[in-house]
């Protein structure tokens, strides 16, 4: 007659370590998870932030072109568009149109 022994503490031992595992390994998983929330949720916070504070007046400058001719920039934010002007006569007749609409 043979007599077989198992160790069923080792087998025990080693369901409670894969268990351990598995917890750690979801734990892991949910602290980068929240960790992406918050950023996320700052993110969009600090691009709602700058949405609502954001300068909605035309900003104008002079600039030089690549040949040398001095020229006007401006920046709409309200269509987010940015035109250069070759002269103030230019300018002007840009900024009435945009305030004329």
């Amino acid at each position: 007659m043979r007599v077989y022994h198992t160790n069923f503490q080792t087998g025990a031992s080693h369901s409670k370590q894969i268990e351990q595992l598995t917890e750690v390994s979801i734990s892991k998983k949910l602290a980068n998870l929240a960790q992406v929330c918050v950023k996320s949720c700052k993110d969009a916070g600090a691009s709602l932030i700058h949405f609502m504070t954001r300068p909605n007046e035309i900003r104008v400058w002079q600039v030089v072109d690549r040949h040398g001719e001095t020229c006007w920039k401006a920046y709409d934010p309200y269509t987010n568009t940015t035109s250069y002007l070759g002269s103030e006569n230019d300018l002007r007749v840009w900024l009435e149109q945009r305030y004329s609409r």
